[in-house]
């Protein structure tokens, strides 16, 4: 996958993540998965992976979901009852959803992925898990 070169500043970033995880003591993670096709989903990940690496985080779980691309996940949560706050949560981000309707493009992968489970799951999210951060998150 290409990935161009974005503008952030990567030390800044590592230091605000830093700051969260000491603050909060997560037990969980969650980003967009690093083979997911969009350039700055990759590079949160990256600086996720670089700042899990430099700290001790055997207690926390880092799942890297899907956003644009289907990729093979390992795990699946029903989202169905969050339906109404994801796209609302999604609606949120006015700059990126004034010219296309992201919500819905992101609930149909939402609602592809509760086709693959057993029935009554209507909306599902899929997830990898990646707390193997030696392995190449």
């Amino acid at each position: 996958m290409n990935h161009k070169e974005l503008s952030i500043d990567r030390p800044k970033l590592a230091s605000e993540i830093e700051s969260l995880i000491a603050e909060l003591s997560p037990s969980y993670i969650l980003l967009p998965h690093p083979g997911d096709n969009h350039t700055d989903h990759f590079e949160v990940s990256r600086v996720v992976r670089d700042v899990a690496l430099c700290k001790d985080l055997r207690d926390c779980r880092i799942l890297g979901y899907e956003v644009w691309s289907t990729l093979v996940m390992g795990a699946f949560v029903d989202i169905s009852a969050f339906e109404d706050l994801k796209r609302k949560m999604i609606s949120a981000h006015a700059s990126q959803t004034a010219h296309k309707d992201y919500a819905a493009m992101i609930l149909a992968l939402n609602l592809y992925r509760g086709g693959c489970l057993p029935t009554g799951v209507r909306l599902a999210e899929a997830f990898e898990l990646m707390s193997d951060v030696q392995a190449g998150l």
